[in-house]
C-alpha cells in the first residue's frame, strides 16, 4: 500500500480556503482505493491550526444543533412512553388473545425505540469523543505535548482545547439526558393526576383543588429545574467554540449562581415530598396525634438542614466551579448541612413506609378477626401495598443517592477511563429532583383513584337478587356509613368492623362524597 499526501489544489475532495487548497491523505492499493481511518498525525500534517478548527468546528456544531435536540426529544418521549405503555397494559391485559397479543407487540415496539434511542446515544457519544473522525484520546494528548514542546506547532493548542472541552460538556449532557427521560415520565404522570382528578378541580370546594396546586407547583419546579441544567450544558459546550479563537483558552469557570437555583428547586420538591409522604401516613393512622408530632419534627429538621445547606453554598458564589470538582452541580453533597438533610429526609421515607406497612398489618389482623369469607384483596388493601411498594422503591434510591455521595461508583468515561469521569452522583444529583416529583404524584393518583372509589359507593361484600328483582347489598356499617363504609384514606384511616350487619337497600342514585378533607 502506497500513501501519498498533496497541499495543491485537485478536484478530488478539496478543502479550500481564500489562501490555500488542499487535499486530505489519500490510501491506496494495487485493488483499488481503500477507505481507512484518517488519524489525527495526518490531519494535522495536511491541515494548518486554522483549517483543523474549521473542520473540528463545522463537526461539532452540527452534532450540537442537530443531534442533541433530537436526543433530547426523544428522551422525553422515552419517559412518557414507558408510563403510557405501562398503564395501558395494565388497563389492556385481559384473558381474550387478541388483547395480549396487543400488548405484547406494543412492547416489542417499545424495545425498538429504546434500541434506537441507544443507538443515538453511541454516535452522540462518539462524535463529542472525536471517534467518529477517526480520532482517540492518544491522537490528542501528543498534539497536546507537542503544541507545548514546540513553538512550531503552537497552532495545534486551540484545536486540542477546543477537543477538551467539547469532550468535557458530555458531562453536563449525559445526566441532562438522565434527566429528561424522567422529566418525561413526571410530565405523563402530572397528565394522569389532572384526568384523576378531573371531578375534585370542577367541583365547588376550594379544598378540592389543594392536590391539583401542589402538583402543578412541583411539576413547575421541576420544569425549571430541568430548563437551568439545559442552559449549563449550553455554556459548557459554548467553552469549545471559544477555545478555538483564544489562545490561552476560554474561562475554565462559570458563576455557580445556576447551581445554587438548581439547588433550590431540588430541595423545594424534597421538603414538599417528605411532607406529602409523612401527612399521608399521619392520614393512614387515623390522625393520631403522636404521628403528627414526630413528622412535624421530622419536617422542621429536614428544612433547617437544607436551609443551612443553601446559605452556605450561596455564601460561596464567588467560588468558581471547574470540571475538576467531585460534583459538578453543588446539591447535599458539598457541606455537612446537606449531608444531615440526605440522612433526615431517608429518615422520613422510611419511617413513613415502615408505618404505613404496620397499619396494613393491623388491617389484616382485623379482617382475620372478623372471618372474611373471602380471599380477595380489598381495593384498600390494594391501595396500602401500593403506598409501601412505591416508598420502600424511593427508600432504597435515597440510600443509593447517599452511597454515591461517598463512594466514587464511576457511570462512563469522557476522554480517558481515569480521566475526566461521569460518575452515579452526576446522574442522581439530576434525576432526584424529577425523582422527588415523580413519588409525590403517584400518591395524587392513589389519593384521586381513592375518591373517585369512595363516590362510587360503600365497599360491596356480597350482593343479593331478591324476588322482587330489586338488588340488595350486604355491606359493614362503620362509623359513617352516608361517607364510606369501606375506607376513605382522606377521612377515616381505617376501616371500622363492627360484630353486626345491616342490609340497605341500593337507591337509584349512588351516595356521593364531599368531604371537607382533601386528603
Amino acid at each position: 500500500m502506497s500513501t501519498t499526501s498533496s497541499h495543491a489544489a485537485a478536484p478530488s475532495a478539496p478543502f479550500a480556503t481564500e489562501t490555500q487548497s488542499f487535499v486530505l491523505p489519500s490510501y491506496t492499493s494495487a485493488a483499488g482505493p481503500e477507505i481507512t481511518s484518517i488519524s489525527w498525525r495526518a490531519l494535522s500534517d495536511a491541515l494548518n491550526g486554522t483549517q483543523q478548527g474549521f473542520v473540528f468546528e463545522t463537526v461539532h456544531q452540527a452534532t450540537i444543533s442537530s443531534v442533541v435536540p433530537i436526543v433530547l426529544l426523544e428522551s422525553f418521549c422515552l419517559g412518557a412512553l414507558t408510563v403510557g405503555l405501562v398503564l395501558g397494559s395494565d388497563l389492556a391485559w385481559g384473558r381474550r388473545l387478541s388483547r395480549r397479543l396487543l400488548v405484547l407487540g406494543l412492547w416489542l415496539a417499545y424495545g425498538g425505540y429504546l434500541a434506537q434511542w441507544a443507538l443515538l446515544l453511541r454516535f452522540l457519544r462518539r462524535s463529542f469523543s472525536g471517534r467518529l473522525l477517526g480520532l482517540s484520546s492518544d491522537d490528542w494528548y501528543g498534539v497536546y505535548w507537542d503544541a507545548r514542546n514546540d513553538p512550531d506547532t503552537l497552532y495545534h493548542l486551540p484545536v486540542y482545547q477546543a477537543w477538551y472541552y467539547y469532550t468535557s460538556s458530555l458531562g453536563y449532557l449525559e445526566p441532562l439526558i438522565t434527566e429528561t427521560v424522567l422529566f418525561g415520565v413526571t410530565s405523563a404522570l402530572f397528565g394522569c393526576m389532572l384526568y384523576a382528578s378531573r371531578g375534585a378541580i370542577r367541583s365547588r370546594i376550594s379544598s378540592n383543588v389543594f392536590i391539583p396546586a401542589v402538583a402543578t407547583f412541583m411539576t413547575a419546579t421541576s420544569l425549571v429545574h430541568w430548563s437551568i441544567s439545559l442552559a449549563q450544558y449550553w455554556i459548557a459546550a459554548s467553552w469549545g467554540a471559544a477555545s478555538l479563537f483564544t489562545v490561552g483558552g476560554p474561562s475554565q469557570s462559570f458563576d455557580s449562581a445556576p447551581s445554587i437555583v438548581l439547588l433550590i428547586m431540588f430541595s423545594i420538591n424534597t421538603i414538599l415530598s417528605d411532607t406529602i409522604v409523612l401527612w399521608r401516613t399521619y392520614i393512614v393512622w387515623d390522625k393520631s396525634r403522636c404521628i403528627l408530632l414526630f413528622a412535624a419534627a421530622l419536617v422542621f429538621t429536614t428544612t433547617s438542614m437544607i436551609l443551612a445547606n443553601i446559605v452556605a453554598l450561596a455564601s460561596s458564589l464567588d467560588t468558581l466551579l471547574t470540571y475538576f470538582d467531585e460534583e459538578r452541580v453543588a446539591t447535599f453533597g458539598k457541606t455537612q448541612f446537606g449531608i444531615a438533610a440526605l440522612y433526615l429526609s431517608l429518615a422520613s421515607n422510611l419511617c413513613a413506609t415502615i408505618l404505613v406497612a404496620a397499619r396494613v398489618w393491623l388491617y389484616r389482623r382485623q379482617l382475620v378477626a372478623h372471618a372474611r369469607e373471602t380471599n380477595k384483596r380489598t381495593f384498600v388493601e390494594r391501595f396500602m401495598e401500593l403506598l409501601i411498594d412505591s416508598g420502600t422503591a424511593y427508600t432504597l434510591l435515597w440510600i443509593f443517592y447517599i452511597v454515591s455521595v461517598y463512594v466514587y461508583i464511576p457511570a462512563g468515561s469522557i476522554m480517558t477511563p481515569t480521566y475526566e469521569v461521569i460518575t452515579l452522583v452526576d446522574h442522581l444529583d439530576t434525576a432526584m429532583a424529577q425523582v422527588t416529583t415523580i413519588y409525590p404524584l403517584l400518591i395524587f393518583i392513589l389519593v384521586a383513584l381513592d375518591k373517585t372509589h369512595s363516590v362510587q359507593g360503600p365497599r360491596l361484600l356480597r350482593e343479593r337478587v331478591g324476588t322482587n328483582g330489586a338488588l340488595t347489598l350486604t355491606f359493614d356499617v362503620g362509623r359513617d356509613a352516608e361517607k364510606d363504609a369501606m375506607l376513605d384514606l382522606g377521612t377515616h384511616g381505617l376501616v371500622q368492623l363492627p360484630d353486626k350487619q345491616n342490609e340497605l337497600e341500593i337507591p337509584d342514585e349512588p351516595p356521593t362524597y364531599k368531604g371537607s378533607d382533601v386528603w
